[in-house]
């Protein structure tokens, strides 16, 4: 269909409108027919010849038609409009379901628009859209803005779209999902104007319940659903009271399964408070295993954070007792209390987050459950021994708190250089530690005659040697309770890897508690991603340079290292360089400490470290011969010259041709030239307080006449001789030579056009006075700048007056990074 049809400009009140009705049989002729109506006259009507040309068949409407959805019954309508509308009539009388149905339609490829297969060529397919699901909430956007080509430009389109209260896209799913996509109108966004402006306003349906509320700006009133929904389908209804140009252009639904959700939201909020207010009443019990230890490389049989990870958690109320909390966890674990399983307290070690078991609670008494707290993360952990049931046990071993003792065992495999848990035991106090050894060499699968060392770890996750001739093992530890751990390992490997690192396993010990993680970043390319390097306590600074160093592919000796500051996300002070100080010195920690990762930074220097402690490290700007201004560090020796500084700057530049290759240094302060500094003047004498620039010497200012000519500075300012800015620099002048002769001079230099050069002035200033140059033809007068009674401050300069246009373009150099986008 056409988007409008327009009645033909006539004197004759009857108009006439083609319609052509092709014909779905075969041997049919096409059937035209004329349709009379009659239009009213106006000046204004466009002399179009009006027609629709209807390219489908043609149906006639029946009453069982919808009458918002049948195409029939939207011809008859725009029949209709068209006889009684003196403007044009839009035939876009489009609904929210056909649009959806219009999205999902199956478009064949043939013919000419077959699809191409690539090495099988052109093929016939259908292509399409599904939709796999629908979002909770639903948001619409209405296609209101169309090009226009032939008046190139954007128009609004006011054509009408009918769009429902409820909608049902099921059908358009692939397949059906677990609840309805059935939707309720939530809000209607609607514009009226054209493409240029107009006034916005929302119209809400807060609760879903067809009460609807219009918002227009700062006014919220209550509006009836027609208001809301069918006025603001658009089109151009004659029986409407609404504008032509106000429609809807967005639409919101929310999906009435989310009624559901929302109230399961409401009720988990509810409960959450809830907890909140009654969290004092209830605490966390984590319960551990021997699963739980497997794999544990360090002190202890578990640390705080693996343990929160791994742990079985349960809330219950801190009153409960003990012997309460065997029966509720025989409930959880299906077992039987104190035949199948029994529970252990445990509690933190003294080296830094370590947990292991401690004597379990007498049950006749009634301890409460919040008496065990550790004070951890963990407010309650409890170990559960469990029976032996991999090797046919029924039932736990008996365990007497006065005859007994708790013991876990963790073997040191030097091949490997690996701690292997192996399990707990249940020991009478008088055992010796040969009777001990051939069920911990069973565990390990050695032979039982196998000569091992045991060791004792203590509660700061040191390891002291026992001695196997003791009586008891009681008497062969200094720290004899339950939860002792002994660490052993076969005498046989040890002689065999002797010489090997960490053959020993206090050895390993000693490398676990210096074991860290280094963060490094790099400070001059910000896109790089940080190295993450496992390190050591014991590492020296050359140690550490060297991992960096292969990883970047640059020499250790020239990489500098910074701390992290303290007080914010960047690099701190240096870190000085030794060959003997190693990174528990640097970071002034001891290995003890929980901390585990460090961040340094680090940059590549073009000089050896060690060669840095003596040179200074000095910030300069470098201009060329076309007033360019760069930034540039270099490293003059401390007890140098600043003919020293200049050799060094000479060496990493390259000059221009024409140049004379001799640099001065000057000393600028507020885009000022201050003082040009002496080459034999030694650095530490200097003082960098002022900003220190090195350039190239022009050739006519190499040799300067002292009687004759003089190096006038110039520097760029506007109004107020104060408000200076920009690149000064040196103009050499000459006795008796005419202003206007300088003026060109500085023209060409700074490279400015004759219009923009017009628009400069010119002034002769010092500390307590600004003389504008009125006279072009002044002539030079070297008494006027080196007058005896000028200080060294007061010396005057030459001021450009003129606006601050190119502050940041060519002649007025700044020092400001190039904004850069990494992809």
């Amino acid at each position: 269909l056409m988007k409008s049809a327009r009645p033909v400009e006539d004197p004759y009140p009857v108009k006439v409108t083609e319609l052509s009705e092709p014909m779905d049989k075969e041997g049919t002729d096409d059937c035209e027919k004329t349709i009379s109506h009659v239009f009213y006259p106006k000046e204004n009507d466009w002399g179009y010849s009006c027609f629709l040309r209807w390219e489908a068949v043609y149906q006639i409407s029946t009453e069982q038609d919808d009458p918002h959805k049948s195409v029939a019954l939207a011809m008859q309508r725009v029949f209709y409009e068209l006889q009684f509308s003196d403007k044009p009539v839009g035939t876009k009388k489009l609904t929210l379901y056909e649009s959806f149905k219009d999205y999902v339609a199956v478009e064949t490829l043939e013919g000419d628009n077959k699809y191409d297969a690539g090495d099988y060529g052109l093929q016939e397919a259908t292509k399409g859209v599904v939709f796999i699901k629908f979002p909770p909430v639903l948001h619409l956007q209405l296609m209101r803005v169309q090009y226009d080509p032939l008046n190139d430009q954007n128009l609004k389109i006011n054509d009408r779209f009918e769009f429902p209260e409820k909608l049902d896209l099921d059908e358009f799913l692939e397949s059906k999902e677990s609840t309805p996509a059935k939707y309720t109108l939530h809000a209607v966004l609607v514009h009226s104007g054209d493409f240029h402006g107009g006034h916005y306003v929302v119209y809400i349906n807060p609760k879903g319940n067809g009460r609807w509320c219009k918002f227009d700006d700062d006014v919220v009133s209550r509006c009836s659903k027609s208001e809301a929904i069918e006025q603001n389908y658009g089109g151009n209804d004659s029986e409407s009271a609404h504008r032509h140009c106000t429609n809807a252009y967005m639409l919101a639904y929310i999906r009435d399964s989310m009624k559901y959700y929302a109230q399961l939201m409401k009720d988990v909020e509810a409960l959450r408070k809830k907890e909140k207010s009654e969290a004092h009443l209830f605490c966390t019990v984590s319960v551990l295993s021997d699963d739980d230890f497997e794999g544990h490389q360090g002190p202890d049989l578990i640390n705080v954070e693996q343990a929160d990870r791994v742990s079985r958690k349960f809330r219950v109320r801190r009153t409960m007792i003990f012997s309460d909390v065997y029966a509720f966890m025989a409930r959880e674990y299906q077992l039987t209390p104190l035949v199948q399983f029994r529970l252990w307290p445990i509690s933190n070690s003294n080296n830094g987050g370590g947990l292991r078991p401690t004597t379990v609670p007498n049950l006749d008494g009634l301890t409460q459950i919040d008496r065990l707290s550790t004070g951890s993360e963990l407010e309650i952990a409890l170990y559960m021994e469990v029976y032996d049931y991999l090797h046919g046990e029924l039932e736990l071993p008996s365990y007497r708190h006065s005859d007994d003792v708790l013991l876990f065992l963790k073997y040191y495999d030097p091949v490997s250089q690996t701690l292997i848990y192996c399990g707990h035991m249940i020991v009478s106090i008088d055992i010796s530690l040969t009777d001990m050894i051939p069920e911990m060499c069973a565990r390990v699968n050695l032979p039982p005659d196998t000569d091992i060392d045991i060791y004792e770890e203590d509660k700061y996750g040191d390891l002291e040697i026992l001695d196997k001739a003791a009586e008891s093992v009681q008497k062969a530890c200094s720290d004899f309770v339950d939860g002792l751990i002994l660490v052993y390992q076969s005498v046989d490997l040890l002689k065999a890897r002797r010489g090997f690192k960490l053959a020993e396993v206090r050895s390993y010990y000693v490398e676990l508690q210096n074991r860290i993680e280094l963060e490094l970043i790099d400070k001059q390319l910000d896109c790089v991603d940080n190295l993450l390097i496992p390190a050591s306590y014991e590492w020296t600074y050359i140690d550490m340079a060297t991992v960096v160093g292969r990883r970047i592919g640059y020499d250790p000796f020239k990489i500098q290292f910074s701390r992290s500051s303290v007080y914010k996300d960047s690099n701190g002070l240096t870190v000085r360089f030794s060959l003997t100080s190693k990174l528990k010195d640097i970071l002034n920690t001891s290995p003890r400490n929980r901390v585990r990762r460090y961040r340094f930074y680090f940059q590549r220097m073009p000089l050896r470290i060690d060669e840095l402690e003596l040179r200074f490290q000095v910030r300069i700007q470098y201009m060329d011969m076309k007033l360019r201004v760069e930034e540039m560090i270099v490293y003059p020796s401390k007890y140098g010259t600043v003919q020293d500084l200049l050799n060094e700057v000479s060496a990493g530049i390259q000059f221009s041709d024409g140049s004379s290759k001799r640099l001065r240094l000057l000393q600028i302060n507020s885009c000022r030239i201050v003082c040009t500094v002496q080459p034999d003047m030694v650095l530490e004498q200097m003082g960098f307080n002022h900003v220190v620039r090195v350039e190239e010497i022009p050739p006519d200012q190499v040799v300067v006449d002292p009687k004759s000519e003089f190096l006038l500075p110039v520097a760029h300012f506007y109004k107020d001789c104060y408000q200076t800015f920009g690149t000064p620099f040196y103009l050499k002048v000459k006795n008796g030579e005419p202003f206007g002769s300088v003026k060109q001079r500085i023209q060409r230099m700074l490279e400015v056009s004759d219009k923009e050069f017009e628009k400069f002035k010119f002034a002769l200033c010092t500390v307590s006075r600004t003389t504008y140059f009125e006279n072009e033809n002044f002539i030079i007068n070297l008494t006027d700048f080196t007058a005896s009674h000028f200080s060294a401050t007061a010396k005057p300069w030459l001021g450009l007056d003129h606006v601050n246009k190119l502050a940041k373009g060519r002649g007025m150099h700044t020092l400001e990074k190039a904004i850069v986008i990494h992809n």
